[in-house]
């Protein structure tokens, strides 16, 4: 079974080395590893080069340089097209992988028969603080709406079958936040997977202050339009399935993200307190009033919550 490790990159020459010395050492060895470097303007084609020269590593290593800027799911894409694996992980060129990850979640996949796996990761932030984020999945509920209760959609979590992101499209091109999000949704929405489930931390997410963080693009203009492209997706294909209390849970959670990442002053002008009150009231009601829910969605869609217009 082989592993297609895909790391997209951008100016990220003071940490590439770091986070390939981790995955080329894995103690799973039927891995290729595939560097797409976004048209970074620091030493990364250099660095690459030289180690693929050298012939440092008995793993295959692969690297692509893009012509022009495009994008973390551009890159991400251009590397699945590359990629001669069963089952894909996309990683991060600033993140590291313990030596045992691959070989663990390979593991899970066969001995659950599954086509993802998903295993727990550690963040460290820049004062060395560290907190780990392990997976818990309850067979009695819906795995969508185990994202904010225990499952995570990171990058640094997840092992796909390859032929499963091909089915749902790959990485939406459009998107700059919110991308591992959205890929997670729609693998889940498709009905077609089988989890394993790794609980224990693989990956250390560097949660640094870099300026080419995709997280850093949450609350721009285009960031708003991110989530509000994935949420729609996904509460529309929850419709579609008559999910309905997932399709209230999730558009509880939207209205909750845009209130968390727009500041009351940044709203209309004619969006009055009341109202603001009001929703926020609503918010904090029981899932199960899912019809509320669908009539302030669809109300707040055409009203108030375009994101172009809320951004002038």
């Amino acid at each position: 079974m082989k592993v297609s490790v895909i790391i997209p990159t951008y100016n990220r020459a003071k940490t590439i080395c770091r986070c390939l010395d981790s995955v080329l050492n894995q103690t799973y060895r039927d891995i290729e590893v595939i560097v797409v470097d976004d048209c970074s303007q620091d030493e990364t084609e250099v660095i690459l080069t030289d180690i693929i020269n050298k012939g440092i590593s008995e793993v295959p290593l692969f690297y692509y340089r893009l012509s022009q800027n495009g994008g973390a799911p551009k890159a991400r894409n251009y590397g699945l097209k590359k990629s001669k694996g069963d089952y894909v992980i996309f990683f991060d060129s600033d993140d590291e992988m313990h030596l045992d990850r691959i070989e663990k979640q390979v593991e899970s996949l066969q001995n659950g028969s599954c086509n993802c796996s998903v295993c727990g990761y550690t963040i460290v932030n820049d004062n060395g603080d560290r907190l780990d984020k392990i997976p818990i999945v309850n067979e009695k509920e819906h795995l969508l709406r185990q994202f904010w209760t225990g499952l995570y959609w990171s990058t640094q979590s997840w092992m796909y079958s390859r032929d499963l992101v091909l089915l749902v499209g790959g990485y939406d091109e459009r998107l700059v936040a919110f991308q591992d999000m959205d890929l997670s949704f729609s693998i889940v929405c498709s009905g077609a997977i089988k989890l394993g489930v790794v609980k224990e931390s693989l990956t250390i997410f560097n949660d640094c202050s870099d300026e080419n963080r995709i997280m850093f693009k949450w609350k721009t203009e285009k960031g708003r339009e991110s989530l509000k492209i994935v949420f729609d997706k996904v509460i529309k294909r929850t419709i579609e399935l008559k999910l309905w209390s997932e399709s209230s849970f999730f558009i509880k959670k939207e209205l909750q993200m845009f209130f968390q990442i727009l500041k009351p002053e940044d709203l209309r002008k004619e969006w009055n307190l009341v109202s603001f009150t009001i929703l926020k009231n609503i918010m904090k009601a029981p899932s199960s009033l899912g019809f509320v829910y669908l009539v302030l969605y669809f109300c707040l869609q055409k009203l108030f919550l375009d994101v172009k217009f809320l951004c002038k």
